[in-house]
Order: C-alpha cells, then sequence, then structure tokens
C-alpha cells in the first residue's frame, strides 16, 4: 500500500497468485477472478446545463444554473451522469444527423460524434451521449431503432464537473441577445468571495436572427452583445 490517501479508491496494488497449469507449481489452472472495486470511479468532465431563473434590473436579465451536488474543487458543481455510446459503420451521413437531433431533443444534456477506423479498416463514427438516469430508456430507444448499431455501450454514474455560469440578456441597438458567461471563485468558494468572470459568448442563434434581419454582419452583432455586458461586469476575457 502507499503512503497517500486517495479520495475515492484505496492506494494499494492488486496482486494474483497461481499456478501453471501443468507445471511444477502443483499443476492447477491460474484462477484469474478478480473482486469487483469497491467503488466505480469512472470519471468524465462536462458542462452544465439544468435552468433555474431570476431576473435582475435593466439592461439585462439573468438566468443561472443549478446542479445536484458540490464539488471539491472551486465552485464547480457535479452531476451523476449516463454516458452511451456506439460504434456504427453502415449508415448514412443523414441518417445520422437525424439521431443526433433527436437524442438532444428527448433530453441528453450533450450528443456527438466522433470518427473512428473499425475491423476491414472501415471508416465509421462513434455516437456518444450523455443523460440524466431517468432519460437513458428513451434515448437508448432512440439509437437502436434510429441506426443499424446491435448494441449501445452503458456507463452509469459518470461524474460530470462544471463551472457555473449565468445567461444574461442584453438589449442592443438591433434588440434583445442572450449571452453566456462563465464563472469561478478561486478559493474555497464562500459566500463573500468574488467570482472571476472566465469568459463571455453572444447566444449565435440570437445573433444570427438579427444579422440576418437587419442586414448587419455577424460578427459586428456578436462583438457589440458582449462589449455591452462586459461595461456592466466591469470587464471580462
Amino acid at each position: 500500500a502507499g503512503s497517500k490517501n486517495f479520495e475515492k479508491w484505496p492506494n494499494v496494488v492488486r496482486v494474483i497468485l497461481g499456478d501453471r497449469d501443468g507445471g511444477t507449481g502443483g499443476g492447477g489452472a491460474v484462477d484469474t477472478r478478480i473482486p469487483p472495486p469497491t467503488k466505480d470511479v469512472t470519471s468524465h468532465d462536462a458542462a452544465t446545463s439544468s435552468l433555474s431563473t431570476t431576473t435582475n434590473d435593466a439592461p439585462h436579465t439573468t438566468t443561472s444554473t443549478s446542479s445536484s451536488s458540490s464539488s471539491p474543487i472551486w465552485n464547480t458543481t457535479t452531476d451523476e451522469l449516463t454516458h452511451l455510446q456506439t460504434n456504427i459503420d453502415d449508415t448514412t451521413p443523414e441518417i445520422l444527423s437525424y439521431t443526433l437531433t433527436q437524442l438532444l431533443a428527448a433530453g441528453a444534456l450533450d450528443a456527438w460524434f466522433a470518427p473512428i477506423v473499425m475491423k476491414k479498416s472501415r471508416p465509421a463514427h462513434t455516437l456518444h451521449a450523455l443523460c440524466r438516469a431517468g432519460d437513458e430508456k428513451a434515448l437508448l430507444r432512440i439509437i437502436v431503432t434510429e441506426t443499424t448499431t446491435l448494441g449501445v455501450r452503458v456507463f452509469r454514474n459518470v461524474e460530470r464537473v462544471a463551472l457555473r455560469r449565468v445567461v444574461e440578456t442584453v438589449d442592443t441597438e438591433w434588440g434583445p441577445v442572450r449571452v453566456k458567461v462563465r464563472l469561478l471563485k478561486d478559493g474555497d468558494g464562500g459566500e463573500e468571495e468574488e467570482e472571476s468572470v472566465l469568459g463571455m459568448k453572444a447566444e449565435f442563434d440570437d445573433c444570427r436572427e438579427i444579422a440576418s434581419r437587419c442586414h448587419v454582419p455577424l460578427r459586428v452583432v456578436t462583438e457589440r452583445a458582449v462589449e455591452i455586458l462586459k461595461r456592466t461586469y466591469g470587464g471580462g476575457r
């Protein structure tokens, strides 16, 4: 055993002893059975997406995120989610795109593809979906009915660490635009501790609608929305 104490698993090395089949150590087969771990330590990072709404004074309103439990680092939060994945090498891009859209509409917190190479050097994709336990069955049904897969890998109790974020609505000369703000407390997360603004990003759909309607370059709309909000926050990146 090592001297360092980890929070989620023991600092020990597992050793399996056995005899070779037909050897001099007794002639028995090696017992390769390994006892299950005492705790699931699978971990992945992702962003939070559960929302609650509060309203501030003009010129903007605020939508703030919430999550299920407190994280041990900074002022982030953690959720225990389910990660679904399957490899697909015999369907069309149109089907894959439609499946992704259906997963997000059915409650997936995130869904994405990753290019891979399968047997016989076939180009393929791994379909991933991240969801809460209550949405798992519905998403599994979408995957098996919309794609050609024969099975889906299910990883439960996947831990997701997420920053706190708020969605502000600013009033530009062309109309309202939502802006997402990432926030972080670098200390112990006390109530009196100030949060740092890590970044701001204007909502693409809002900016696209304004750019199309007002015949203004999309880049100008996004930069203007962030500029207005930075003045409210007194800076930011």
